[in-house]
């Protein structure tokens, strides 16, 4: 059977150091636990435990309620801060977007009076780079107009030569500002992403969503989302006979790389 000696070790060498207190725990026997008198006893002894061996069930509702409360808070915080640490690098490192021009496709939709007009248009690059801790994020998406086809000469002359004028404005691009949402170190998300769409020499302030897969290094876009051409000022393409709508549906599903800042 153990002594009251042994419960005062303990009681002073947790108050110095919470790591050889299991050691303690596990020595003290069913009794002592319940002679809650014995831990409000002057502790004078600062040293490592050395118990005999008891029977005894780790349990820390056999303890005093003061003590519990402390081994709970003090379990706690190091668990919480280790979970941060490992948090921390998956969510605060800078890092850089690059996409892949060749495995990077851009589609539109325009519907009109008979049936709807779908083409394409090819990026020329993008990159953007972004930091998860401020969400703010620097860049440009650029897509060449020039490009831009139905797989309808006659019909796309004309949106080259009267909406487009891609002879004078021969580039679309987007140049991200801020990203909401987080993004991980792997697997999906969604975020939204703000920023400047420049279409005809003029720039409009858009936020487009966006479904993010990260692989390791390897990353996939997916977005969706519309541009009313005729309130920013396009010419509307309707004949006498046709009446087109007036926003066109993009969509753009993007391959690329992503390379995490190893100075951050």
């Amino acid at each position: 059977m153990l002594t009251r000696t042994c419960v005062r070790r303990c009681c002073a060498y947790w108050l110095l150091s919470l790591r050889s207190f299991p050691a303690c725990l596990t020595s003290m026997s069913e009794s002592l636990r319940f002679r809650n008198s014995a831990w409000a006893m002057p502790c004078d002894w600062a040293g490592a435990c050395s118990l005999r061996t008891g029977s005894c069930k780790p349990d820390l509702y056999w303890l005093h309620p003061s003590m519990r409360k402390y081994l709970r808070c003090s379990l706690t915080l190091p668990v919480a801060l280790l979970a941060l640490q490992f948090a921390i690098p998956a969510l605060a490192q800078q890092g850089t977007l690059e996409l892949d021009p060749t495995r990077t496709e851009v589609h539109f939709a325009l519907k009109t009076s008979l049936h709807t007009v779908h083409g394409t248009f090819k990026l020329k690059s993008g990159k953007v780079n972004f930091d998860p801790s401020t969400g703010k994020a620097s860049g440009l998406l650029l897509v060449d107009a020039v490009s831009g086809q139905s797989g309808n000469s006659g019909r796309d002359a004309k949106m080259h030569r009267e909406t487009l004028e891609s002879r004078a404005y021969a580039e679309i691009s987007f140049a991200p500002l801020e990203i909401e949402g987080s993004v991980p170190m792997n697997g999906d998300a969604r975020i939204q992403v703000k920023g400047t769409f420049r279409l005809h020499g003029q720039d409009h302030e858009m936020t487009i969503p966006v479904d993010v897969r990260i692989s390791g290094s390897d990353l996939a876009l997916d977005t969706n989302f519309s541009i009313p051409y005729l309130s920013w000022g396009l010419k509307n393409p309707s004949t006498f006979i046709l009446r087109a709508s007036d926003a066109v549906q993009v969509s753009v599903h993007a391959i690329g790389g992503w390379t995490h800042d190893p100075a951050n």
